[in-house]
C-alpha cells in the first residue's frame, strides 16, 4: 500500500506545484494579437482586445459588441467571470493543461488547450488557447522576459510526464 501511495503523491504534487506556477504566469493583462472563432477572424468584433486574468471571479475577457452579426450575435454583459487551469482528461495528450473560462461571452466560454511560447526575438512570452471553434494568440503585459527565462522554458517544455 505505501508503494502506491508515494509515488501517487509525488504525481500530485508535481502537478500542484506545476499547475500553481502556469496560474501565476497567467495572472495579468495579455494583449490579443489574433483570434478566430468558427474560422472567423473576430478580432474587431470585440469590445476589447485585452484579457486581465485575475484570482476569482474578477477577471475580465473581452466580449461580442457589434459588425459580427453574420458570424455570432454580439454577448450580453459578461461579469462575473473566471478561469482555471485543469489538466487533460486524456493522459496521453500532448498538450497536457486546459484553460476553462466560464463567462457568459458566447466566443471565450469553455475548456482550451493552452500552451506557451516565448517570443525570443521580440522579448515576448505568448499563450495560445483554442478549442474547436476559438484559437487566440496574444502576448503577456509588464512581463519581463529576460529575468523568468526559467519560467518561459518550463511552461515550454510541460509534458504530461512532468505533471
Amino acid at each position: 500500500m505505501k508503494r502506491i501511495a508515494v509515488p501517487f503523491i509525488v504525481i500530485a504534487f508535481l502537478f500542484t506545484s506545476c499547475k500553481s506556477e502556469v496560474e501565476e504566469t497567467i495572472k495579468g493583462m495579455w494583449t490579443i494579437d489574433t483570434i478566430t472563432y468558427n474560422g472567423n477572424d473576430v478580432k474587431g468584433c470585440l469590445n476589447s482586445n485585452v484579457i486581465f486574468f485575475k484570482e476569482g471571479e474578477a477577471s475580465t475577457f473581452p466580449t461580442i459588441t457589434n459588425g459580427c452579426e453574420e458570424v455570432i450575435s454580439p454577448d450580453n454583459n459578461s461579469q462575473p467571470e473566471k478561469w482555471e487551469i485543469i489538466k487533460s482528461p486524456n493522459n496521453a495528450d500532448s498538450i497536457p493543461l486546459r484553460l476553462e473560462i466560464t463567462s457568459k461571452g458566447k466566443v471565450i466560454n469553455g475548456i482550451h488547450r493552452v500552451a506557451f511560447h516565448g517570443d525570443q526575438s521580440e522579448k515576448l512570452l505568448k499563450m495560445e488557447f483554442w478549442s474547436d471553434s476559438l484559437y487566440v494568440l496574444c502576448r503577456k503585459g509588464l512581463f519581463n522576459y529576460d529575468k523568468n527565462l526559467k519560467t518561459i522554458n518550463r511552461l515550454e517544455n510541460l509534458k504530461i510526464s512532468s505533471l
